[in-house]
């Protein structure tokens, strides 16, 4: 069970890939396939500065959820009230 859970993770992301890459501009493009089609290709692998990309992307993200985490739990207990 757990490895077809896994070839299904590896399989929807590199259709998300693929569609990103080859439909989208690169303007348009979501932020993981961006930070990914721009630090690793064909000619360069660029691993530090994805890593350095990605944790200052997940850094805001994160600071906003803590402070906003109590509103998130509030609202989703209010939506699991039955009645």
């Amino acid at each position: 069970m757990k490895k077809m859970y896994c070839f299904i993770c590896v399989v929807l992301l590199i259709t998300a890939l693929a569609i990103t890459g080859c439909v989208t501009s690169p303007e348009k493009r979501t932020l993981a396939p961006g930070l990914i089609m721009q630090y690793l290709g064909e000619a360069q692998q660029n691993w530090g500065g994805m890593m350095a990309a990605s944790i200052t992307v997940s850094v805001p993200v994160t600071i906003m959820f803590l402070l906003l985490q109590r509103f998130f739990i509030q609202g989703l207990t209010a939506g699991a009230v039955k009645g």
